[in-house]
């Protein structure tokens, strides 16, 4: 740990378990890091994957660069116009990669919807969520009991287990995991938080996006 202080001290900012910490506790660096080296992928891709098969790309994609953008999203999701849009953008240029349409008048809304790829935002909410399950059902070690508070207020979505709104005051700790999930989780259907096992959440909240 004093280690990891005195590297943050010296360059304001180091990297723990792959994912780049600022000193400011913000999610500028990180982002950075991690679009520039998916963009790198991407176009080492794109000078040595050329194929006509739009499937294979897909899966090239999916296989090499998604993960990189992905990577411990749940502890970094950023909130931001800015750094939400810098992280898609990554995900556009695989989307014209993968449809061979580069022209700058073409949609890339609509080969996205083509693709049928989800948002990169919509996928971490849902990572987030699938973390929150595995914290509620004791199935990482995470103690639920250090960060939650059990609400007794009757949830208006079923008969689930609810949790009380996390007080918070600056942004950095606002949009961390435990604050920013409880609302989510709060609004999910009983059907979906009461799921047995994490491949049956899975299932259910897939279906409910």
């Amino acid at each position: 740990y004093q280690l990891h202080s005195q590297s943050l001290n010296r360059t304001n900012a180091t990297k723990y378990l792959g994912v780049t910490i600022s000193a400011d506790l913000k999610w500028n660096t990180h982002v950075s890091n991690i679009t520039a080296k998916a963009n790198r992928t991407l176009g080492l891709l794109r000078r040595n994957l050329q194929v006509g098969d739009n499937k294979t790309k897909e899966r090239a994609y999916i296989s090499l660069v998604r993960p990189q953008v992905e990577y411990a999203s749940t502890v970094w999701d950023p909130y931001t116009s800015a750094q939400k849009s810098q992280v898609e953008m990554v995900q556009r240029r695989a989307a014209r990669y993968v449809t061979r349409r580069y022209h700058n008048t073409s949609s890339v809304t609509s080969m996205l919807e083509t693709l049928q790829w989800d948002s990169l935002e919509r996928r971490r909410e849902q990572a987030r969520l699938i973390m929150f399950y595995k914290v509620v059902n004791n199935m990482v070690a995470l103690p639920q009991q250090d960060f939650l508070t059990t609400s007794n207020r009757p949830s208006r979505h079923g008969s689930h287990i609810t949790f009380l709104h996390i007080p918070t005051r600056a942004d950095y700790f606002r949009y961390s995991f435990f604050p920013r999930t409880v609302p989510e989780w709060n609004q999910l259907n009983s059907s979906i938080t009461s799921a047995e096992t994490l491949t049956q959440f899975k299932t259910s909240l897939f279906k409910s996006y």
